[in-house]
């Protein structure tokens, strides 16, 4: 997680949040007295063991956390029991979205640590890391060549694939699918797409009208990049000025025949259908990604194909002005997508 930069601090997606400007006092929170902060700092890096204190980043939250206050995104709250006092531990500070970090609860009167909980995201999603203030930086951010990013990307995303599936392979042919999601460290945004000229590409799509409700409960203020509607346009742009015609997947249409769906794509592509396409095991796979366990759940618990049933709840008001920005970069998919 990215954090305050030349008078800017960064929040836990690595999105600017303004800067040099201390953020108000929080309301019915008394400031950490300085004495008790320094004790609670003290304590905090002696918890980590010594390995971890050269690569974890500590944050300390200035105000008091009252009882009843819930720290995390709401699929992976935690609720607060008594006063404490919160450190909030980055346990890979340089990277993004979903990864291991720590909450640290110390009592508000001894300084006495309390509690560890396990995390994935910073404390307050909402704001970042902009109302927590960093007291040990074992990782600083620098700044990094593009060509020599992109070649680690490369090398990280190969390595990725190859152990995912190295269980999976028919004996004779290699076979490499590339998950291109929107967040750190699985999308393209970075790579050199020269390789797709190499690859059989398949674009799969969803109606924002359905999916972002669904994105929105695990990352609550999303932008147009984070979903990657235009990604996936320019995408086929790049595609198509390869001289190549990639299939395009609408979730709905798969949903509505799958069968058929999947028989065209088959097709398309140049490999035979089969009917164990149709059905599946529950449970994880390897290739899923350390994300799976946030985005995953109804997948893992499914063994095919459910039918598609359009959203009846209101969708989300603050999701609209998001919405609008997605529709024309999918109905520019959707109408090339596979029909049932």
């Amino acid at each position: 997680m990215r954090h305050k930069q030349n008078g800017h601090r960064q929040d836990g997606c690595g999105n600017d949040s303004g800067g040099g400007q201390e953020p108000p006092p929080p309301p019915s929170r008394k400031r950490v007295p300085e004495e008790l902060a320094a004790h609670v700092r003290r304590i905090a890096y002696h918890a980590l063991p010594p390995r971890a204190r050269t690569t974890t980043n500590l944050y300390l939250d200035p105000w008091i956390v009252n009882p009843g206050a819930t720290l995390g995104p709401s699929f992976e709250s935690l609720r607060v029991r008594r006063d404490s006092v919160l450190v909030f531990a980055d346990y890979e500070p340089l990277a993004n979205f979903a990864h291991p970090c720590g909450y640290f609860l110390h009592d508000a009167g001894t300084g006495e640590l309390l509690r560890r909980a396990p995390a994935q995201f910073p404390p307050y999603p909402l704001l970042g890391l902009n109302v927590l203030d960093l007291f040990h930086e074992a990782v600083k951010p620098v700044e990094s060549h593009p060509k020599c990013e992109r070649e680690l990307r490369v090398r990280r995303l190969e390595k990725r694939m190859d152990e995912a599936l190295s269980d999976v392979r028919p004996s004779g042919r290699r076979y490499a699918i590339l998950f291109a999601g929107v967040s750190d460290p699985h999308h393209l945004n970075d790579l050199d797409w020269g390789f797709l000229d190499h690859t059989v590409n398949v674009l799969l799509t969803r109606d924002p009208f359905d999916m972002l409700p669904s994105y929105g409960a695990v990352v609550e203020t999303p932008s147009l990049k984070d979903v990657g509607y235009k990604l996936h346009l320019e995408l086929l742009e790049y595609l198509q000025s390869r001289g190549q015609n990639p299939p395009v997947l609408d979730s709905k249409q798969i949903l509505l025949n799958p069968k058929k769906v999947l028989n065209e794509l088959c097709d398309r592509i140049g490999i035979s259908f089969q009917e164990e396409m149709l059905s599946w095991k529950a449970g994880a796979r390897p290739e899923d990604g350390s994300w799976a366990k946030y985005w995953y759940k109804s997948v893992h618990e499914s063994t095919g194909f459910g039918e598609y049933v359009k959203k009846s709840t209101p969708f989300p008001k603050h999701l609209e002005p998001l919405l609008e920005e997605c529709i024309p970069y999918y109905e520019q998919l959707s109408v090339l997508a596979i029909q049932a």
